[in-house]
């Protein structure tokens, strides 16, 4: 006579091993912390960034001569408010001169924090430990934005602080006392992370890391001045609601000559990439490992 011994339970209704060792959200924060910050490729990346951000910002400001101020103040006597401004205006110009290819690294890093599990097939493994699978990409587009922030961050108002002596003296007497400065410089800092996490939808969606960054180039550099080309006029009405003009604005400082301003484009840039990883989701339910 054969006997079955039933399953052991632990006491007072104790959940199994398996149950007890799931992964919750917090867990996975800390995982993708883990893979972001010990591959060279994001080391790499991030010192691209800032090396770009700050290497542009010194040769404007070392090259800037000192009649621009003149020329951009107008008439206004030194130390005037045009004169102000027009300080403020270069020293912001110089800390974010930067923006356009430091957010073609955001977007570089941004493919490569999930193409990289393609091509390695770490993938496999992060979605057997999380089942449900979408925990898995929106881990990750937290940890990229807040790392992306962050660097960027730092990068921008280091920056600014390193050419204003420079700029001094030129005459351009520019101070960190202004708050649409400072939005200016959060703002740059948002948009990499912006465009970092859309271009992570991309590489969820593309599963290459060449596909995706090609695909974010195109966004970023080539739609632009391809909507203003085309003799179409619904086209070039849409041009300021592209990901990269919606962004511009976010480091700049409102001249009322711009179709997108303050938080429209805010709101443009966010939905770009709020799109980007809702596809991206999509079909990471949908299709295998």
């Amino acid at each position: 006579m054969s006997t079955t011994s039933a399953p052991s339970r632990s006491h007072a209704g104790a959940p199994a091993p398996a149950q007890r060792g799931k992964l919750n959200f917090g867990g996975l924060l800390v995982s993708e912390w883990i893979k972001l910050t010990t591959v060279r490729s994001t080391v790499w990346s991030l010192a691209i960034l800032v090396l770009i951000s700050v290497g542009l910002g010194l040769l404007i400001a070392t090259f800037l001569e000192a009649g621009d101020a003149g020329a951009a103040a107008g008439s206004d006597a030194p130390g005037g408010p045009a004169a102000a401004a027009a300080a403020t205006d270069w020293a912001l110009t110089s800390a974010t001169a930067g923006m356009a290819m430091a957010s073609l690294v955001a977007a570089i890093l941004g493919a490569l924090n999930i193409t990289s599990e393609y091509s390695t097939g770490m993938i496999r493994s992060s979605l057997a430990a999380v089942p449900k699978r979408l925990p898995v990409l929106f881990a990750k587009a937290v940890v990229l934005a807040l790392v992306t922030f962050g660097v960027g961050l730092i990068t921008l108002f280091g920056t600014y602080l390193i050419v204003t002596p420079i700029l001094e003296g030129k005459g351009f007497e520019a101070h960190l006392d202004d708050p649409q400065t400072v939005i200016a410089l959060i703002g740059g800092a948002a948009y990499l992370a912006i465009v970092a996490v859309f271009s992570l939808g991309l590489g969820t969606i593309i599963r290459s890391g060449a596909g995706a960054i090609a695909a974010a180039v195109g966004v970023l550099l080539i739609l632009p001045p391809l909507f203003m080309l085309v003799p179409l006029k619904w086209l070039q009405d849409l041009a300021p609601y592209l990901l990269s003009s919606a962004g511009a604005q976010m480091h700049t400082i409102p001249n009322g000559a711009s179709d997108v301003e303050g938080w429209v484009a805010v709101i443009v840039s966010v939905a770009w990439a709020v799109v980007s990883l809702a596809i991206a989701a999509v079909m990471l339910k949908r299709r295998d490992a």
